[in-house]
């Protein structure tokens, strides 16, 4: 006997979020939508994330600056 087919309403936010679980597999009847999960978990995992990059780019940044230009800034005093 096979499953029903699974259907889940989705609006203009959810829906990014049932495409990416849909590409992972499509949940079947009766289980949980993970998608729900990742709508409540995605805006600080994207915070950490960005944060981490956003903190060491701008360190990246600032040494090269201080390589490249270190003849110049050899002779001032901060």
């Amino acid at each position: 006997m096979k499953d029903p087919p699974t259907y889940f309403k989705t609006n203009e936010v959810s829906f990014v979020f049932q495409e990416i679980t849909n590409t992972y597999g499509v949940p079947k009847y009766r289980e949980i939508n993970p998608s729900v999960f990742g709508i409540v978990t995605f805006p600080f995992q994207f915070a950490v994330m960005f944060g981490d990059y956003g903190h060491g780019s701008l360190i990246f940044f600032l040494a090269a600056f201080l390589v490249v230009f270190s003849n110049k800034l050899s002779g001032t005093v901060f």
